[in-house]
């Protein structure tokens, strides 16, 4: 899978040399080729799947925005989307329908 970032697009990818039971669910490489690449352990359930790619995403823009956050911090961001979203379905329905209009 591909997904526009800003400018830049950003590979998404299946690795089964990573491992959940390990601890690492994925991981952000802004060196992919030829574009920045996300990897992602298999067999994830559905909603750590979605943390784990909103996760490795925000590594994505804090690469290109030279934000400098830390490991932490990302957790942190998150945590708190991810949250904000479980905690409050409507929000997260209207969020994406906004989200997704072309200006109406």
């Amino acid at each position: 899978m591909k997904v526009k970032a800003g400018p830049v697009t950003v590979q998404i990818r299946i690795d089964p040399n990573l491992g959940v039971k390990e601890g690492l669910w994925g991981e952000y490489d802004p060196n992919g080729d030829p574009d920045p690449l996300v990897r992602l352990a298999p067999g994830m359930q559905p909603r750590t799947f979605a943390m784990t790619v909103l996760h490795e995403l925000l590594h994505h823009v804090d690469e290109a925005h030279g934000i400098g956050l830390r490991e932490w911090q990302i957790r942190c961001i998150e945590q708190g989307l991810s949250g904000l979203m479980v905690d409050n379905p409507r929000l997260a329905v209207m969020w994406a329908k906004g989200m997704l209009s072309e200006g109406k």
